[in-house]
């Protein structure tokens, strides 16, 4: 016999916040008290931040910390990519239509950095 009570399962939720660095006060606020409501478990919040541009006394280093304390933080920092990582990808990404003198041009403009990258590869 099937039940007809509503299913207490809560559906999951994600956030993504690019450039976390750049969040204003009320914005990091909101993110600590997200954490702590008793549905945090079903919410993934993925944001990126470029460490250069995040201090000790940067919000959102007092946000990690206590996510970190609470188990509830996992990051994955990226390093720059190399020249030759930059030129596969470019190949993989724009295929033969890039040459060898635009893959130079395009590793010194964003010396390897993947948002500059990514902002200078693809339209829109």
């Amino acid at each position: 016999m099937r039940s007809t009570r509503p299913s207490r399962k809560r559906a999951a939720a994600a956030v993504v916040i690019d450039d976390l660095q750049w969040c204003d006060a009320d914005s990091f606020e909101w993110l600590h008290s997200l954490f702590r409501l008793p549905s945090a478990e079903h919410i993934l919040v993925l944001g990126t931040a470029r460490a250069e541009e995040i201090g000790r006394d940067h919000r959102l280093t007092r946000l990690l910390g206590d996510l970190r304390q609470a188990g509830q933080a996992l990051e994955i920092p990226l390093s720059a990519l190399n020249s030759e990582e930059t030129a596969a990808l470019a190949l993989q990404v724009a295929g033969a239509g890039i040459v060898a003198d635009d893959l130079g041009d395009l590793y010194r403009a964003t010396k390897g950095n993947r948002c500059s990258w990514w902002r200078a590869c693809v339209p829109g």
